[in-house]
C-alpha cells in the first residue's frame, strides 16, 4: 500500500511539475506574459528568449526592453514629438530584433578583439551628458522619467552598443572596408545557424 501510496504521489508531482513548466513555457513563448508571477520566475530563472552562438538573451532582457519602449511611448518626450506607435506585434518583434543585432555587435567585435573599457564607456556619457545638460539639466531625472532607467543602465543600454559600433567601424574603415561593411558583417553573423529567437509572434 505505501509503495502504491508513493508512486500515486511522485506522479502527481511530475504532472504538476510538468503542467507548470507547460504553462511557463506558452505564457513566455507564445503570449509574451509579463504578470507578476512570469516576472518572477524569469528574474529568478534565466529563460532564453533567442541565443547568438553562446550569448543568451534572456526573456528579462526583453521584458525590461518592453517596458522601455511602454515608458518613453507615454511619456512627455513622446508626446512633445508627436511619435504615437502602436504597441503590437511587430513592435515587440523589433524589441528581441534590436536585442539580437546587439549581441551580434558583441560577437563579431570580440572575435575583432574589440573591447569597451569602463572608463571609455564613463568619458563617453560624460561626453553626452555634457552635450544635454543645457535641455535637460537634470540627466538621471530625464532619463528615470522618459526610459525608465538610471545613469547605469544608459550606460550599458544606449552608450554600450554604440562606442561598439564606433570602434568595430573604425577597425574596418582601417582595413580598406568598404562603407556598408559593418551591415553585412552584422548581417553575416545574423546569418549563421547557432543564431536563434524563441519568443514566437
Amino acid at each position: 500500500m505505501k509503495k502504491i501510496n508513493i508512486i500515486v504521489s511522485a506522479v502527481v508531482v511530475f504532472v504538476l511539475l510538468f503542467g507548470g513548466v507547460t504553462g511557463v513555457a506558452w505564457a513566455v513563448y507564445m503570449r509574451h506574459s509579463d504578470v507578476g508571477i512570469i516576472r518572477a520566475i524569469s528574474k529568478t530563472i534565466p529563460i532564453p528568449a533567442a541565443k547568438v552562438g553562446d550569448r543568451t538573451i534572456t526573456y528579462q532582457d526583453y521584458l525590461d526592453s518592453r517596458d522601455t519602449i511602454k515608458i518613453f511611448l507615454a511619456s512627455d518626450t513622446a508626446e512633445e514629438q508627436g511619435i504615437v506607435v502602436p504597441f503590437d506585434t511587430e513592435l515587440e518583434k523589433n524589441i528581441l530584433e534590436k536585442l539580437v543585432n546587439e549581441e551580434a555587435l558583441y560577437d563579431v567585435s570580440e572575435g575583432r578583439g574589440i573591447e569597451v573599457s569602463d572608463s571609455e564607456l564613463q568619458d563617453f556619457f560624460n561626453e553626452v551628458t555634457d552635450a544635454a545638460s543645457t535641455t535637460s539639466p537634470n540627466i538621471g531625472e530625464y532619463l528615470m522619467q522618459t526610459y525608465g532607467w538610471d545613469e547605469e543602465t544608459f550606460r550599458q543600454k544606449i552608450l554600450r552598443p554604440a562606442l561598439f559600433e564606433e570602434k568595430l567601424t573604425a577597425s574596418l574603415t582601417e582595413e580598406g572596408q568598404p562603407d556598408g561593411s559593418l551591415a553585412f558583417r552584422i548581417q553575416e553573423r545574423l546569418d549563421r545557424d547557432d543564431v536563434k529567437r524563441y519568443l514566437r509572434f
